[in-house]
Protein backbone atom coordinates (compact mmCIF):
# COMPACT_ATOMS: atom_id res chain seq x y z
CA UNK A 1 0.00 0.00 0.00
CA UNK A 2 1.15 3.50 -0.75
CA UNK A 3 0.76 6.54 1.08
CA UNK A 4 -0.64 9.39 -0.52
CA UNK A 5 2.92 11.32 -0.47
CA UNK A 6 4.45 8.92 -2.43
CA UNK A 7 5.80 6.69 0.46
CA UNK A 8 5.24 3.11 1.48
CA UNK A 9 4.00 1.33 4.29
CA UNK A 10 6.69 -0.60 6.31
CA UNK A 11 4.27 -3.35 5.84
CA UNK A 12 3.69 -3.69 2.07
CA UNK A 13 5.21 -5.65 -0.56
CA UNK A 14 8.87 -4.61 -0.41
CA UNK A 15 10.33 -7.26 -2.52
CA UNK A 16 13.26 -8.05 -0.14
CA UNK A 17 13.72 -4.26 -0.46
CA UNK A 18 15.44 -1.95 2.18
CA UNK A 19 16.57 1.76 2.81
CA UNK A 20 19.36 2.90 1.22
CA UNK A 21 22.68 3.94 2.43
CA UNK A 22 23.52 7.91 1.77
CA UNK A 23 26.02 6.81 -0.94
CA UNK A 24 22.93 4.29 -2.56
CA UNK A 25 20.70 7.18 -2.74
CA UNK A 26 23.38 8.74 -4.98
CA UNK A 27 24.92 6.45 -7.00
CA UNK A 28 21.54 4.33 -7.77
CA UNK A 29 19.71 7.47 -7.92
CA UNK A 30 17.24 8.06 -11.92
CA UNK A 31 18.07 5.35 -14.56
CA UNK A 32 20.43 5.47 -17.99
CA UNK A 33 19.32 6.98 -20.86
CA UNK A 34 17.44 3.48 -22.15
CA UNK A 35 15.62 3.59 -18.76
CA UNK A 36 17.10 0.76 -17.27
CA UNK A 37 17.45 2.02 -13.30
CA UNK A 38 21.08 2.53 -12.52
CA UNK A 39 22.51 -0.05 -10.45
CA UNK A 40 21.83 -2.72 -12.94
CA UNK A 41 24.44 -4.41 -15.40
CA UNK A 42 23.77 -7.04 -17.83
CA UNK A 43 24.83 -10.62 -17.48
CA UNK A 44 27.60 -11.83 -19.13
CA UNK A 45 25.70 -15.34 -19.61
CA UNK A 46 22.31 -14.59 -20.61
CA UNK A 47 22.27 -11.00 -20.81
CA UNK A 48 19.59 -10.51 -18.84
CA UNK A 49 19.55 -7.19 -16.27
CA UNK A 50 21.49 -7.73 -12.55
CA UNK A 51 22.30 -6.18 -9.66
CA UNK A 52 20.68 -3.70 -6.71
CA UNK A 53 18.75 -0.72 -7.59
CA UNK A 54 15.86 1.74 -6.43
CA UNK A 55 12.40 -0.38 -6.70
CA UNK A 56 10.50 0.91 -10.19
CA UNK A 57 7.25 0.62 -7.86
CA UNK A 58 8.33 2.39 -4.32
CA UNK A 59 11.40 4.02 -5.38
CA UNK A 60 12.37 4.73 -1.49
CA UNK A 61 13.81 0.83 -1.47
CA UNK A 62 16.93 -0.99 -2.95
CA UNK A 63 15.98 -4.01 -4.05
CA UNK A 64 18.22 -7.18 -5.79
CA UNK A 65 17.30 -7.92 -9.27
CA UNK A 66 18.53 -11.47 -10.44
CA UNK A 67 18.94 -12.65 -13.97
CA UNK A 68 17.14 -16.08 -15.09
CA UNK A 69 21.03 -18.14 -14.58
CA UNK A 70 20.98 -17.25 -10.93
CA UNK A 71 17.82 -19.64 -10.54
CA UNK A 72 19.08 -22.29 -8.29
CA UNK A 73 15.81 -23.43 -6.54
CA UNK A 74 15.73 -27.25 -7.94
CA UNK A 75 13.52 -29.89 -6.47
CA UNK A 76 14.74 -32.39 -4.18
CA UNK A 77 13.38 -35.34 -6.00
CA UNK A 78 13.78 -34.71 -9.49
CA UNK A 79 16.62 -31.93 -9.44
CA UNK A 80 14.56 -29.64 -12.32
CA UNK A 81 14.19 -26.23 -11.72
CA UNK A 82 11.00 -25.38 -9.71
CA UNK A 83 9.94 -22.30 -11.72
CA UNK A 84 11.44 -20.66 -14.52
CA UNK A 85 12.49 -17.48 -12.16
CA UNK A 86 14.45 -17.71 -8.80
CA UNK A 87 12.00 -17.76 -6.28
CA UNK A 88 11.63 -14.93 -3.96
CA UNK A 89 13.59 -13.04 -6.08
CA UNK A 90 12.93 -10.26 -8.32
CA UNK A 91 13.82 -9.46 -12.15
CA UNK A 92 13.82 -6.76 -14.65
CA UNK A 93 11.55 -6.52 -17.45
CA UNK A 94 13.17 -4.60 -20.31
CA UNK A 95 9.54 -3.87 -22.37
CA UNK A 96 8.00 -2.30 -19.35
CA UNK A 97 11.10 -0.97 -17.33
CA UNK A 98 9.33 -2.18 -13.76
CA UNK A 99 10.56 -4.38 -11.82
CA UNK A 100 8.86 -7.65 -11.01
CA UNK A 101 8.63 -10.40 -7.74
CA UNK A 102 8.14 -14.32 -8.26
CA UNK A 103 7.20 -15.09 -4.89
CA UNK A 104 8.25 -18.29 -3.52
CA UNK A 105 4.53 -20.12 -3.86
CA UNK A 106 5.28 -19.93 -7.14
CA UNK A 107 7.43 -23.43 -7.40
CA UNK A 108 4.46 -24.92 -5.80
CA UNK A 109 3.37 -25.27 -9.79
CA UNK A 110 6.23 -27.84 -9.98
CA UNK A 111 5.54 -31.67 -11.25
CA UNK A 112 8.12 -34.29 -11.67
CA UNK A 113 8.60 -35.49 -15.30
CA UNK A 114 7.62 -39.05 -15.64
CA UNK A 115 6.50 -39.90 -11.46
CA UNK A 116 3.44 -37.15 -11.12
CA UNK A 117 5.62 -36.44 -7.63
CA UNK A 118 5.87 -32.88 -7.31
Amino acid sequence: MFLPTGGCLPDALTKGGRYPTPEEEERLAGTHADGVPRGLLPCHSCGEWRGECFDTLCRQLVVRVHCVCENDNRCASCGELLHSRKLNSNYFDPVDKKIWHTPGFSGLDHRCAGNGRG
